[in-house]
């Protein structure tokens, strides 16, 4: 019998898994990290990833404009060229923004580009 390899991500959203209400580990770690497999996510406590039991707000319907005022955004960094992708809500789409910025309609927000330097296991 031969292993299936999963594919690996291609993006990964910019802000960490516990912004979207993941659920933790079973060792009880919620500071989790996007996987670079697909649907999965990484316990640094354990050093596995997995597939959580559900995937928070990412699971049902999204109310948009709420989850804006929340804070959560849809913002993604791109694996390959590990650049910052922004999400247009009135648009639907993503888009390229100038270095470490991301427009919100007529409001600018500041998304942290950092953390896409910290994804230091080879992502």
């Amino acid at each position: 019998m031969s292993l299936k390899r999963r594919p690996g991500r291609t993006w990964c959203y910019a802000q960490k898994p516990a912004a979207f209400d993941y659920p933790p580990c079973r060792c009880g770690n919620s500071d989790l990290e996007w996987s670079e497999k697909q649907k999965h996510v990484w316990c640094a406590v354990c050093r596995k990833d997995f597939i959580p039991a559900y995937q928070g707000i990412l699971d049902g319907p999204i109310p948009m404009g709420l989850v804006g005022m929340m804070g959560i955004r849809f913002d993604r960094v791109n694996l390959k060229t590990m650049r910052l992708e922004c999400f247009d809500v009135e648009e639907m789409a993503y888009y390229s923004p100038t270095p470490q910025f991301c427009a919100t309609g007529s409001t600018g927000v500041e998304v942290d580009a950092g953390n896409v330097a910290q994804m230091d296991r080879g992502l």
